[in-house]
């Protein structure tokens, strides 16, 4: 699974001394470049199957989740699960928007965050929701979310 030509940009070796910054680097666009391929991808499911695997394979992530704005606006909802526990689980977790919590602030400020482990209770309790044992990278693959107030017109 990937995309192979995503995949094979991002696997050159680089001297030790400079595998931080290229890394870091190549991080940037690799999602710069899956954002785009996911703006010309057609169907939900396959912009989800694409955003897993990138992310699993060509980041090393052994477990990710998408979670998207449900159509009223009020809610984060994780839509697909892959390397949990129980992913099914994982998939019925609905967080509100209007949550302060950094995994939902993600969503409104366009920028990744990192959820500790070892960090608040808040955080080791969502994680542990999860049945997630490790730190973990939120991160929004299209920026930003415009406040409802914003939003002229209607939307499905």
């Amino acid at each position: 699974m990937g995309n192979p030509a995503i995949k094979a940009r991002y696997t050159d070796d680089a001297s030790v001394a400079q595998k931080p910054t290229r890394l870091r680097v190549q991080q940037y666009e690799l999602l710069f470049e899956l954002t785009a391929q996911l703006l010309v991808t057609q169907s939900l499911d396959e912009r989800l199957s694409l955003a897993h695997d990138t992310i699993a394979e060509n980041l090393g992530y052994q477990q990710a989740a998408i979670a998207l704005i449900d159509s009223r606006g009020k809610s984060l909802h994780i839509r697909q699960a892959i390397g949990f526990a129980d992913n099914v689980a994982v998939e019925r977790i609905e967080m509100p928007l209007d949550s302060a919590e950094p995994w939902v602030e993600v969503t409104h400020s366009g920028r990744p965050t990192w959820i500790l482990a070892n960090g608040d209770q808040s955080a080791a309790a969502f994680l542990h929701r999860l049945q997630c044992k490790t730190d973990m990278l939120a991160l929004p693959l299209f920026g930003g979310h415009a406040s409802p107030k914003t939003l002229k017109g209607e939307f499905p």
